[in-house]
């Protein structure tokens, strides 16, 4: 396969792909066969691992020119300055490859890595996110979502999840699984591999996308639909403090208030509530412009989407993945933002999903 038509992007940027998952998840094994089956693609490698001596990056297959390790560093536990330095380096060398991997520290919160590439204007501009891929231990992952944060963290902020060694399991589990963790996370594809092989194929046809493409709520509920949509739909899951929650706003909301109010609700909570992604729409001169916004790790992105056609019915519609929602009343928060004459009269709809494993 030719590589510039592997660039949904342009020829003048540098995609990149973040590889996360816990420790011993398989990451190692996923970048090779990645780059095994991509053979024509010259590939910048950014490795960072915790210790003095990076074990990995030896156990990467190699090719000239292709391979940066940051060692010792804290690339990936948070956002400082090694990334950024990494990022500068990758510019003044970006005529030597065609896309950028970052493999993450087992212990990664991803969304202090995938930020400036989802956020930053002028980084996002050449190095525009191209997926963030998720390997996952099918023999452990339930103990580690149940015990480590970050593990529920990788899941959740991730556009591809792998299930990894999936032969040491039955195959009743692999698939109880796949349906769990695409219940934990809505957003992304869920697909299997084991003994080192990979669904790279279809695992390529996966882009990050920057708001939501799928609402489960009705579109013009009477009140009967509205109040079942209101209602909370609960079960018994091991994870079950962890649920997503969508919203739909058909009025339109005072974006200036929203984005405001978005700012303030993660810098407190963002620490529980994993991920949102949401599309909106304002009405100006000329046409309805239509912003996506979204937030991994606490930090908020917004981007201008296309202008919503004459044929489409804009709408507000907001989706929060994360823990202890209902104590957050997400809800109020969202109606306070419609203007003051709207307020009583809210068609806002919502419906809550356990999303626990």
């Amino acid at each position: 396969m030719d590589k510039h038509n592997k660039n949904p992007t342009g020829s003048d940027t540098r995609p990149v792909t973040i590889l996360t998952g816990y420790l011993g998840a398989g990451k190692t094994t996923f970048l090779n066969s990645l780059m095994a089956a991509n053979p024509d693609t010259r590939y910048a490698i950014i490795e960072n691992e915790i210790g003095e001596t990076g074990i990995d990056g030896q156990l990467i297959t190699r090719r000239p020119d292709d391979f940066i390790e940051l060692e010792n560093g804290c690339l990936c536990c948070s956002l400082n300055g090694s990334l950024y330095d990494a990022i500068e380096q990758m510019h003044r060398q970006r005529d030597g490859f065609d896309e950028l991997i970052i493999e993450c520290t087992g212990l990664a919160m991803p969304g202090a890595v995938a930020e400036p590439f989802i956020s930053h204007p002028v980084i996002k501009s050449v190095f525009p996110l191209k997926r963030m891929v998720c390997l996952v231990d099918a023999e452990i992952i339930e103990d580690q979502l149940e015990d480590r944060d970050e593990a529920m963290r990788q899941v959740t902020a991730s556009d591809v999840i792998v299930i990894n060694k999936t032969d040491l399991v039955h195959a009743g589990h692999v698939e109880s699984l796949e349906q769990r963790l695409a219940r934990l996370n809505p957003f992304a594809q869920v697909f299997v591999g084991q003994a080192g092989s990979f669904p790279m194929d279809r695992i390529g046809q996966v882009f990050y996308k920057p708001a939501p493409m799928v609402f489960h709520v009705s579109p013009n509920p009477g009140k009967g639909d509205t109040d079942r949509t209101l209602g909370r739909h609960t079960g018994h899951h091991r994870h079950g403090d962890v649920s997503s929650q969508s919203f739909e706003i058909t009025e339109e909301l005072d974006i200036v208030k929203l984005f405001l109010t978005l700012y303030s609700f993660f810098m407190v909570h963002g620490d529980t509530v994993y991920r949102m992604k949401g599309v909106l729409y304002e009405r100006i001169p000329g046409k309805t412009k239509r912003t996506f916004v979204q937030s991994v790790g606490g930090r908020l992105g917004i981007e201008d989407g296309p202008p919503w056609g004459r044929e489409e019915v804009p709408s507000n519609r907001l989706v929060f993945i994360g823990k202890g929602l209902d104590d957050l009343d997400i809800e109020t928060m969202l109606h306070a933002c419609l203007p003051q004459q709207d307020k009583t009269a809210s068609s806002l709809q919502k419906k809550e999903t356990e999303a626990g494993i």
